[in-house]
């Protein structure tokens, strides 16, 4: 009987999924059923270990975190996700939220935070760090969040962004897969996920949306 929380670690660092690993066994209700340097590898660990919470860092070398949340959602939308990560920004949070994150903590948080995030994630409840919650509130109060900046608005991740300028710099999808050290298939999917956002009809109408709306 599965009586324990199970969670895949999404890090392109080592040391920092041994860490949490590490952590995390100590904890009597939690289990690390997987570990994953990048997206790619995390989905097939997530479709080989089906974990209750994926822990993301949005930096990966491939897919970005934001991404990858997406494909999970969309694969197993009762999955909770909680991104853990550096990048505090409000851009990446709010995109984190859009796109159906269960929880946001930064890196720099203590241990205790990071269990209780994991636990009351897996209770139902979002759980967002002290620090985070504050950017939240703060951006709110200066009525920021709306409206964004374009590339908020059409909900380009930072990886998509620099896969864009590759485009409208006319490399191919063989160019961008060699530029950015990713497959050719991930440059593909990219490509067809940016086409969607901007709501582009080919190639040419991506570049001159993406000069107009200022998104490169």
């Amino acid at each position: 009987m599965k009586n324990k929380i199970t969670i895949l670690i999404v890090d392109d660092h080592s040391i920092v999924r041994s860490g949490i690993t590490s952590i995390l066994a100590q904890q009597g209700n939690i289990e690390v059923a997987g570990e994953a340097p990048n997206g790619e590898e995390a989905l097939k660990k997530f479709k080989a270990c089906s974990p209750d919470i994926v822990l993301i860092d949005i930096s990966l070398p491939d897919i970005n975190g934001i991404e990858l949340l997406k494909l999970i959602k969309c694969d197993k939308p009762q999955v909770k996700v909680i991104i853990f990560t550096m990048h505090e920004e409000a851009e990446y949070i709010y995109s984190a939220i859009e796109n159906g994150a269960n929880g946001y903590l930064h890196k720099n948080g203590d241990i205790e935070e990071l269990v209780k995030a994991i636990e009351q994630v897996h209770a139902g409840k979002n759980f967002f760090s002290e620090r985070i919650s504050y950017i939240i509130v703060n951006e709110m109060r200066q009525n920021k969040i709306m409206p964004l900046p374009a590339l908020v608005t059409y909900k380009l991740s930072p990886r998509e962004q620099e896969v864009l300028k590759l485009i409208v710099e006319g490399h191919s999808n063989k160019m961008i897969s060699t530029e950015l050290n990713i497959s050719v298939k991930t440059v593909a999917i990219h490509r067809t996920n940016i086409m969607k956002k901007v709501q582009a009809k080919n190639t040419a109408d991506l570049v001159n949306k993406a000069i107009k709306n200022n998104l490169i």
